[in-house]
């Protein structure tokens, strides 16, 4: 119980508001550790449709001049699997930034990771207008926005003040082909 955070308290709150005075409410106790008790989090605050906001929504991501459309809200997420993804993305951005000898413009054409069921794909704009520290800001925009209001499936655009739109992606669960490698996270590069 030490874990909860304002969010949690916020539903037990509610739920304690929405019962009546004769019957208390009833919170399942989770007996597992570790992953388990992260993931039956997860699917718990990720099942309030109610915390959504509209779709589609548009957020800043803090202190930078990127903003994230966020759009066609799905099925919740393993948090886990989510931030893997996230970690991994980032690791191909400090690759990037240090392969062009800084925040240059990004050559690929997608950009596609895998964790467990759970499959990411980011698409920068043709004309060469995404930077590495663009897609950086995305994928913290993309956590900024999960951490708020759940860990669900979701699409999104990638702009930025200046260049405007530069790219597009999707974060959801998906069963993976087999072509595809089934050794954790994979980057796949599409020409």
């Amino acid at each position: 119980m030490q874990h909860l955070n304002g969010l949690w308290l916020a539903i037990l709150l509610e739920s304690c508001i929405l019962t009546s005075a004769a019957a208390p409410p009833t919170v399942p106790i989770n007996t597992t550790t570790g992953l388990d008790l992260l993931s039956n989090f997860t699917a718990l605050t990720s099942a309030s449709l109610s915390t959504l906001p509209p779709d589609p929504y548009q957020i800043r991501v803090y202190n930078t001049p990127t903003s994230l459309i966020l759009h066609n809200y799905g099925s919740a997420l393993e948090r886990t699997e989510v931030l893997d993804i996230l970690f991994h993305g980032q690791s191909d951005v400090i690759e990037g930034l240090v392969a062009s000898n800084g925040n240059a413009p990004i050559e690929r054409l997608a950009f596609t990771f895998w964790s467990g069921e759970l499959y990411m794909k980011i698409q920068p704009s043709r004309g060469r207008r995404m930077k590495w520290l663009m897609l950086a800001q995305a994928f913290e925009g993309i956590l900024q926005f999960m951490e708020e209001y759940g860990w669900i499936a979701v699409k999104f655009m990638v702009l930025d003040d200046e260049a405007g739109p530069v790219g597009t992606g999707t974060v959801v669960q998906y069963r993976r082909p087999r072509e595809v490698g089934v050794n954790g996270p994979s980057l796949v590069e599409t020409s």
